[in-house]
């Protein structure tokens, strides 16, 4: 049975691409798949939602891997499953993050700065100025979303408002 400190080996191994077990035909399959689908949609006028739908497949095979993690020997191919699904995930939203930027005129600076200006409009109870900037970015291709944290953006389908 592998150790959690073994585990965290693969993972270095694997992000520095020395790890030597390799990423299971289907789940490289997959891969691709996902990523001539982003491709494709992105090529098509920046069409967003239909990444995202794209998205959905590697999102339910993380889930089924991890379900077959539980108990198992096979270990190491299912960590590197997941990680090159985790790779190509992360790599595609932000591409996709930075297609919407562009998209939208923005520098991720200027973007920090307007949900700054939000999240101070909020804080002084002026719902109208915080609604106003919301519109503003969605109507651009930027969502927004309020969580314990802070505020996060992510892209979306430029409204008509």
């Amino acid at each position: 049975m592998q150790t959690l400190q073994d585990c965290e080996v693969t993972l270095s191994q694997f992000r520095e691409g020395t790890y030597k077990v390799l990423v299971p035909d289907d789940v490289r399959e997959l891969i691709k798949k996902f990523h001539d689908s982003f491709v494709e949609s992105m090529s098509d006028d920046l069409h967003t939602t239909a990444v995202l739908d794209v998205l959905m497949e590697p999102l339910k095979t993380i889930n089924g891997t991890l379900k077959k993690f539980k108990g198992k020997k096979q270990q190491q191919a299912l960590i590197v499953s997941l990680l090159a699904l985790e790779k190509e995930v992360k790599e595609v939203l932000t591409q996709l993050k930075d297609i919407a930027l562009k998209r939208a005129g923005l520098t991720e600076e200027e973007l920090s700065k307007k949900i700054e200006e939000r999240t101070l409009a909020r804080k002084n109870k002026q719902y109208e100025a915080s609604d106003s900037i919301r519109k503003e970015l969605t109507a651009i291709g930027i969502a927004l979303m309020d969580e314990p944290g802070g505020t996060i953006w992510r892209p979306c389908e430029p409204s008509d408002e």
